[in-house]
């Protein structure tokens, strides 16, 4: 991985930034609303563009994301709780900058309105890594790119 682009100053606002907030039709043919909460899907449109290893990880267990190669994206990941109700960002992160050691991943909630990332460019097949936020429920959850324009989501679920 190698970063492309830097502006160490520069912060990008959270002001629009979410995930989707329906999982769209499941393989299955199945939209949101009919889908249990205990079958949280990932649309068709996502699949391969992230994988996220491994795929169930405890809160405060670091995972790491691969892409298709090449894929350009930021440093910036929502992490969205499934409800009844679809996709609801519970979190944002911020991975290690494709420099480990160097950075360390990061998280917040939605509610902290003063958090921001900085605006780095990272292009390749990764890894990028993440930490699941402690406080994070067990369940299923959507992780997606937050600042990169073609958008890359896949799920993870998180233990106890």
């Amino acid at each position: 991985m190698r970063p492309i682009a830097a502006g160490f100053g520069a912060m990008l606002l959270l002001i629009g930034c979410s995930a989707p907030t329906t999982p769209g039709k499941g393989e299955d043919g199945q939209t949101s609303e009919d889908v249990p909460s205990t079958r949280a899907t990932l649309d068709p449109k996502w699949r391969g563009t992230m994988t996220v290893s491994p795929a169930s990880a405890a809160p405060g267990q670091q995972i790491a994301l691969r892409f298709t190669s090449e894929r350009v994206r930021g440093i910036a990941y929502s992490l969205a709780a499934w409800s009844e109700e679809g996709w609801n960002v519970a979190y944002y992160l911020t991975s290690d900058w494709g420099a480990p050691g160097r950075h360390s991943p990061d998280w917040w909630s939605p509610e902290e309105d003063d958090r921001g990332w900085v605006d780095i460019g990272v292009s390749g097949a990764g890894p990028d890594n993440v930490v699941v936020p402690d406080s994070a429920g067990p369940g299923a959850y959507l992780l997606c790119t937050a600042n990169s324009a073609a958008e890359a989501c896949a799920l993870l679920t998180v233990t106890s």
